[in-house]
């Protein structure tokens, strides 16, 4: 049961992330030479609009993306509930399938944000 646990902790790591980091950027989006947290690019740095545009719609989109993420991150283990006796190993796998898909997801989600600035700021 500690390693069910110890995986499902592990599979909610980005989700919290994006779900937190999503919600301050979103909702309450620092200023712009502010150094706690925002999102920082050359696009979303050219002008106090961009910023504030970057900011809102990662935001967003992490905050959005981050719940929907925490879905396969919980179910994914469910076939260790029905079968306890599965192995570690089996496990294991599941568990770097799930932080690559999620990486992968997050790295889509900051590749969106840059097309949709250069779409609206060149």
């Amino acid at each position: 049961m500690g390693f069910l646990i110890f995986a499902l902790c592990c599979n909610l790591i980005i989700p919290t992330i994006m779900i937190s980091g999503g919600w301050f950027m979103w909702k309450h989006t620092a200023e712009r030479g502010d150094g706690a947290y925002g999102y920082r690019s050359k696009r979303s740095m050219q002008s106090e609009e961009a910023w504030l545009y970057a900011n809102r719609f990662c935001g967003k989109l992490w905050f959005r993306m981050g719940l929907v993420l925490v879905i396969p991150a919980v179910f994914s283990l469910c076939p260790y509930l029905s079968n306890p006796q599965m192995r570690a190993e089996l496990i294991s796998y599941l568990m770097v399938f799930m932080e690559l898909l999620q990486v992968v997801i997050l790295v889509v989600t900051l590749m969106m944000t840059e097309n949709r600035l250069r779409r609206k700021f060149e």
